[in-house]
């Protein structure tokens, strides 16, 4: 790859190279960097080619030098068969007993020991005396060391190996020796070790010169050609020379290893680097052009003017060799004045290997750095590094002349909304890549598909609940790009509502035609704002899947279909926005927009819906139809009152019930205490302030479901008989500003009568759209079109952590909470239990909603953005252009031609004729069972 290559320093090494190249080259003559000359981008190519024969002669003069002739090119017939020649080394090692000597090593420190000596003799006069002295004695300490030899001897050679015969030609071998010294008897060495042969195939280098002697490498501009650098006979070359590569780095390691081994060389590789380094050649393979600063030499007209003319190349060429062989020769003479293990001939072999190395990564870093120019002169075109963030900025901008101004993408942000009516909050879906500050909401496409209300979805809220619902339905296809290794997109869900608005935002996906499978939800109320984060993974693309499963039974395809089919009908992802304000109206019976002004009386409801559990028939007005919608309102203004008197009352009466226990309790535990005291008289009873105290510990909004219940059931069948026994008024005229609804409770009766499983007529059902069919014609014509096998579709989950802000009040400073796993049920279960009450147990069909379905898609690209177009010469903006004609036809159900602007069709038409014809949907198919 590109990254593999690129070698630090490597410009001020041209431009050593090229203070050097400017002594060789005739008078009026100089070498430049290809940024510092006007050329074209066939003069790319041929300069790659120059760069690369350049490189392959001085191999070759390399390997004359390596004990390879002229004449053994023509024995072998290289360049005229297909036989394979490759470079092999081969070594035998030996380690024998010698000897086993022992010697004495003395330490400098001595050791002195004093004795004293006493003598008796006869005196003068005849007696015995005696006499001392002192003696001092001095040791030396001495370390006997035993040491033992051992002959080392090791045999290479270097050899070709020609041909399926494997014809053996060799070209270098030699045996060298030495002793070895340890201070036990084990072995340093096993006493025979026969190294595995070490090769590489050179055919590429040898068939790559003519009979002449001539290097006739050229790149074919047609077949899978992308770049100068991206192509096959480049990527083929630097791969084979990359094995000698290797191959040169292994031999070389195994001579350094032996020079350590002996311990009469420098021990470690570096010193062997060092070495190396002292004794380099120049080499003619980098990446100039050639100027003439004389008219004279202006005479060529059919090759480019910038590239080098032959006689130079070769005096470089006839360079090179001169000084390679003078670096050989002096790496020889110095090897053999140290009269180390590794003597001349080995130094000659070493520094050829590593000859070879270097020219092999000098070519990879000029054709590397043609690439590389590329990459500068687009940026210096731009005026900076474009990341996808900025192309996501640019596809934007392209999509407005792109498309048609009704088919043309536009940002996911909804108001809330009925007709005519301000707002009651807002929905959106919005994105971040990682180099940007803030959010900004996904452009998707979009198509209005309405719910009708002959045949509404169903949401189910628990075993036994079904929800219908009708009402606008708003199909989005949104497109992801990804690049290889760069930065992510974070995707979040948003949801704000205004002050005394409330709405109800439930996540999930289409499972049917008919069906809404919830599994989030939440209440929205009074400035809510509700954030979650989403989660994108993208299943495999229809070509790998298809090449995944070629290979496969048939049993086992069926099972991966079945199961993918599956994995295409999670990928719809699918928000439903349902307003609680209109469907309170027409849960209780009330004209439209009789709650409009109803703050309070909204918020009671809710709270008596979500907090109590009050069944809506207590709540309803049941009137006369004909009546007003202010006396209606004014009605249930009365039921609420009501019910929340008997609330109040109730929690009055456990908070008696619950101090009159704590009361009890206090006299029982006194009246223990004082049996159980040892004076015979009684103890005083209690202070009153005790009561007040255990009021304090009561929760004074207690309340006793079941009690609450009786009582307000026994009131309002006290209210209904009295509402039997009055004579039914005759219908009247509306008034002003309410409205009639003298067939509201009909048509009600229909809807609950459908809606609890009666028989519907089936007719105007054919033409509506089956959204979970959409995902298979997507994936169906991704196989079709996308032959590269970019564009795949993803999944939407919710994250795990989610966050609200909230206020506890209208003045109250604003709260974020973080809701979890378990709150996120809770939110769920109060939602569930809302819309339970709104639709009546299901009975009640609900149609302020609006649900948004998202099919989402990521085409996705191998490489970083700016190597996608320098180094796979594709240009993204073609590529995305048809992933989203192939995604908006499929929404759209229209040919690609009637999607786009006028100037833009006839390129369509080239770019991807198959979507010319208009797109159908197949019929929904689901996997057995």
């Amino acid at each position: 790859t590109m990254e593999v290559w690129r070698a630090e320093g490597f410009e001020a090494k041209m431009e050593v190279a090229m203070k050097k190249m400017k002594a060789m080259l005739k008078e009026g003559r100089d070498a430049c960097l290809p940024a510092d000359v006007m050329h074209t981008y066939e003069d790319k190519f041929e300069l790659v080619e120059t760069v690369t024969n350049t490189a392959l002669a001085c191999l070759l003069d390399s390997f004359v030098l390596f004990g390879l002739s002229k004449e053994e090119f023509d024995t072998n017939n290289s360049r005229t068969d297909d036989s394979i020649i490759s470079i092999c080394f081969k070594s035998t090692e030996k380690c024998t007993f010698d000897c086993k000597k022992s010697r004495e090593e003395g330490h400098s420190r001595k050791f002195e020991t004093e004795s004293r000596v006493t003598s008796t003799h006869d005196n003068d006069q005849g007696d015995f005396s005696k006499t001392s002295k002192t003696k001092t004695t001095t040791y030396k300490v001495s370390t006997q060391i035993e040491e033992f030899f051992w002959n080392f001897q090791v045999e290479y050679t270097f050899f070709l190996e020609v041909g399926r015969e494997a014809r053996v030609v060799e070209l270098v071998s030699n045996s060298i020796s030495c002793k070895l010294k340890t201070s036990t008897d084990a072995a340093p060495r096993p006493e025979l070790t026969c190294r595995p042969n070490l090769q590489t195939d050179i055919s590429w280098l040898l068939r790559a010169v003519n009979d002449q002697s001539v290097f006739h490498f050229k790149i074919d501009r047609k077949a899978g050609c992308r770049t100068p650098r991206r192509n096959f006979q480049v990527e083929s070359l630097l791969a084979s020379a990359t094995d000698l590569r290797s191959w040169c780095q292994n031999v070389g390691n195994y001579f350094s290893s032996l020079a350590g081994t002996a311990g009469l060389m420098p021990g470690s590789s570096e010193h062997v680097s060092e070495l190396l380094d002292r004794h380099q050649a120049f080499i003619p393979v980098y990446p100039f052009f050639f100027v003439a600063n004389k008219e004279e030499d202006r005479t060529r007209t059919d090759a480019p003017q910038s590239l080098f003319p032959p006689d130079d190349l070769d005096f470089m060429l006839q360079r090179h060799k001169q000084e390679l062989a003078s670096s050989l020769a002096a790496a020889e003479q110095e090897l053999g004045a140290r009269k180390g293990f590794l003597g001349p001939r080995e130094g000659r072999n070493v520094c050829l290997l590593f000859h070879f190395l270097r020219i092999i990564e000098e070519l990879h870093r000029s054709v590397n750095h043609v690439e590389e120019g590329m990459r500068d002169q687009l940026i210096s075109a731009i005026g900076k590094e474009i990341s996808p963030s900025d192309f996501l900025g640019y596809m934007c901008f392209h999509y407005r002349r792109f498309f048609l101004p009704h088919f043309a993408p536009s940002p996911f942000s909804f108001a809330i909304r009925r007709p005519d009516h301000f707002p009651d909050g807002a929905l959106s879906m919005e994105c971040k890549m990682s180099s940007s500050d803030e959010f900004e909401p996904i452009w998707t496409f979009s198509k209005q598909a309405p719910i009708p209300s002959s045949s509404p979805m169903k949401l189910k809220i628990n075993a036994g609940t079904k929800v219908s619902f009708c009402g606008q339905q708003h199909l989005h296809g949104w497109i992801s790009f990804d690049f290889a290794e760069e930065e992510q997109v974070q995707l979040k869900l948003c949801a704000r509502a205004r002050q005394f608005s409330s709405f109800l935002v439930l996540i999930g996906t289409v499972v049917s035609k008919e069906e809404f499978e919830a599994k989030y939800a939440c209440i929205l109320q009074n400035k809510d704002e509700l954030e979650v984060p989403l989660r994108l993974s993208s299943l495999s693309s229809p070509k790998e899947f298809r090449d995944a499963i070629e290979s496969l039974s048939p049993e086992q395809q069926a099972f991966a279909r079945s199961y993918r089919k599956m994995q295409l009908g999670s990928t719809v992802f699918a928000v439903l926005v349902i307003e609680i304000k209109p469907q309170l109206e027409k849960l209780l019976g009330l004209s439209p927009d009789s709650l409009k002004k109803e703050v309070k009386l909204t918020q009671d409801l809710t709270e008596l819906f979500l907090k109590y559990q009050i069944p809506s028939d207590l709540l309803t007005f049941d009137g006369d139809p004909a009546t007003p919608a202010g006396e209606r309102v004014e009605q249930i203004k009365q039921h609420v009152r009501r019910v929340k008197e008997v609330i109040s009352e109730t929690q009055e009466e456990q908070l008696r019930q619950t101090v009159m226990e704590a009361d009890m309790a206090m006299e029982q535990r006194t009246m223990m205490e004082g049996f159980a005291a040892p004076c015979s008289f009684a103890m005083p009873p209690p202070p009153p302030v005790a009561a007040p105290c255990m009021r304090r510990m009561c929760a004074p909004g207690a309340l006793v479901a079941s009690q609450t219940m009786d009582v307000m059931l026994c009131k309002e069948k006290t209210l209904m008989k009295k509402h039997k026994s009055n004579a039914p008024p005759k219908p009247m005229p509306a008034e002003a500003g309410g409205v009639s609804n003298s067939s509201s409770k009909p048509q009600q009766a229909a809807e609950e009568s459908s809606l609890r499983g009666e028989e519907r007529p089936e007719e105007g059902q054919e033409g509506e759209l089956d959204v979970t069919s959409i995902p298979v014609a997507l994936d169906k014509c991704m196989e079709e079109i996308d032959e590269h096998g970019e564009m795949r579709a993803c999944i939407l989950k919710p994250d795990k952590s989610w966050k609200k802000r909230t206020h506890k009040n209208l003045l109250a400073a604003p709260e974020m909470l973080t809701l979890e796993e378990d709150e996120q049920r809770r939110e769920r279960d109060r939602a569930f239990d809302l819309l339970d009450a709104l639709s009546r147990s299901g009975n009640l069909l609900i149609d302020a909603c609006s649900l948004h379905v998202v099919f989402p898609a990521a085409h996705r690209f191998d490489k970083s953005l700016l190597e996608t177009v320098i180094a796979d010469n594709v240009n993204p903006i073609e590529r995305v252009e048809r992933s989203s004609l192939i995604l908006s036809s499929i929404l759209q159900q229209e040919e690609a031609t009637k999607l786009v602007t006028p100037q833009h069709r006839e390129r369509m038409i080239k770019l991807c004729p198959s979507l010319c014809s208009p797109p159908s949907l197949p019929p929904p198919s689901y996997p057995p069972g």
